[in-house]
């Protein structure tokens, strides 16, 4: 085999990985070397609030740009949490929304830094005998370091352990109905453990942009799927 066919063949390999995690209409789009779907800015931009953060891509605490901001919305017990001002402000208009269709939502985590998390990391180890389950995200792992996430539930789910029942209140299904016109994603889809590597999280949403979130949310992608996409799109094109 030439040096040709092996670079065609690992190619082809990749391509059919993404056929099989990716929608086959998306890819198609990218496989045939048209424009990639959303501007290359948001793709390229540190500050364009696509940043993956999983356990393969670590955040780096110590670059992270503090614009936080206390929320200006309803938290379990009034407590203080900080978000990314950007993401605060769309949270405060999602929250409007909801309140004006008579749902009720309360914001029980945000922001976190790398010693809170590093802490719940162990705490949630040490209590399951010292094995990690991927329950609690490693220090760096979590999305909340990046302050564009926030987990959200209804009066009823306050003190109660977040489970996937909370799909079926009505706070979930308007936030999954609703939170890509806020620019905001349900991060952790049903269906997606395998590509996300997390399980389902109703309520767990993540800040990417009016743009990003709606396209991702027509197209049911995850930002490891976006980001695959994009990987792909640079391997056929040159910018």
């Amino acid at each position: 085999m030439g040096r040709c066919d092996v670079q065609r063949h690992g190619r082809l390999s990749r391509r059919i990985l993404l056929f099989i995690v990716i929608d086959a209409v998306i890819v198609s789009v990218a496989l045939a070397s048209i424009a990639f779907p959303l501007p290359h800015e948001l793709m390229t931009d540190d500050e364009a609030y696509l940043q993956l953060v999983n356990r393969d891509h670590l955040f780096d605490d110590a670059t992270f740009k503090k614009d936080l901001v206390p929320l200006k919305v309803r938290t379990k017990n009034d407590t203080e949490l900080r978000l990314r001002r950007v993401a605060s402000r769309a949270l405060t208009d999602l929250f409007a929304a909801a309140e004006a269709e008579g749902v009720r939502l309360y914001a029980i985590s945000a922001y976190r830094d790398l010693a809170t998390q590093r802490a719940l990391y162990n705490n949630d180890v040490k209590a399951n005998n010292g094995i990690d389950d991927h329950s609690t995200q490693i220090p760096g792992a979590s999305e909340h370091q990046t302050g564009l996430a926030v987990d959200l539930v209804g009066r009823e789910w306050l003190g109660y352990t977040l489970t996937e029942a909370f799909a079926d209140t009505v706070e979930a299904r308007w936030l999954a109905s609703r939170c890509a016109e806020f620019g905001f994603v349900i991060r952790y889809p049903k269906t997606k453990e395998s590509i996300t590597g997390i399980v389902y999280e109703p309520w767990h949403l993540r800040y990417v942009g009016l743009e990003a979130a709606q396209y991702m949310t027509d197209n049911e992608l995850t930002l490891e799927e976006l980001w695959m996409l994009w990987y792909l799109y640079l391997e056929d094109n040159v910018l």
